[in-house]
C-alpha cells in the first residue's frame, strides 16, 4: 500500500518497459480520479494525480494498458489519511476529597492524590485512523485506538512523566505531561492528653 495525506498533491508514477501504440486507462474504485489515456513507444512513464480524491479512505487504483497485440494491468492500494499536527493533553481526577473530574491541583493542575487512578485524554486537532501510544514513567505503556485512558500510579509521593504519541500512517505528534502524586489526608483524630 502507498500512504498519502489528504489535501496534498499525491502523484502516482507508473513506468512501462516496453510497448508500441499503447493506450492507458486509469481508474480508482470509490473515487473520481483523474486519468490520462495516450499512446507511447517504449520507456515512457505515466504520471497521474490523485488530487480529485476528496475523502480519506482506502482506494484500489488500477492502471490498464492495451495495444493491438497485448494487454497488461497493475493495481496498488492507495491509503489517503488526514495528518495530525497538534495534540492537546488533558488530565483529571477519578476521585478526591474535593470531587471527581477535577483537572488536577496546584498552579499547574498537575498534582493528584496517589490513592486513586488518573484520567488522561489526548485531543488531536485532526487526523484519521489514529492510534494512541501511552507511555507512563512507571514502565507501563499501552497502544489503543481510544483517546482516553485511566492509569493508577504507585501510592506515594512522586513525579511521573506521561507521554502520548498520536499517530497514523502519515504523521505523528508526541506530548508530555509531568504529573505529581501526593498522599491524601487520612484519619485525623483527637490525640490523648
Amino acid at each position: 500500500p502507498i500512504s498519502k495525506i489528504l489535501g496534498r498533491y499525491n502523484p502516482i508514477h507508473w513506468t512501462m518497459a516496453n510497448g508500441t501504440n499503447v493506450t492507458f486507462v486509469l481508474e480508482a474504485e470509490g473515487a473520481n480520479i483523474s486519468y490520462t489515456s495516450f499512446k507511447t513507444d517504449t520507456g515512457d512513464f505515466l504520471n497521474t494525480s490523485t488530487s480529485h480524491i476528496g475523502t480519506a479512505g482506502v482506494y484500489l487504483v488500477k492502471l490498464r494498458a492495451k495495444n493491438k497485440v497485448s494487454k497488461a494491468s497493475r493495481s496498488i492500494t492507495l491509503i489517503i489519511q488526514v495528518d495530525v499536527t497538534e495534540v492537546e493533553f488533558k488530565t483529571w481526577t477519578t476521585t478526591s476529597d474535593y470531587g471527581s473530574n477535577i483537572p488536577g491541583f496546584g498552579s499547574d493542575n498537575n498534582i493528584f492524590p496517589c490513592e486513586y487512578p488518573v484520567n488522561f485524554t489526548a485531543a488531536p486537532n485532526r487526523g484519521t485512523n489514529l492510534t494512541y501510544w501511552w507511555r507512563f514513567d512507571d514502565n507501563n505503556e499501552q497502544n489503543t485506538s481510544e483517546a482516553f485512558i485511566t492509569h493508577k500510579f504507585a501510592e506515594g509521593v512522586s513525579k511521573y512523566w506521561t507521554n502520548v504519541t498520536v499517530f497514523n500512517l502519515v504523521s505523528s505528534v508526541t506530548r508530555m505531561f509531568l504529573l505529581k502524586t501526593e498522599k491524601s489526608i487520612m484519619e485525623i483524630g483527637r490525640a490523648s492528653c
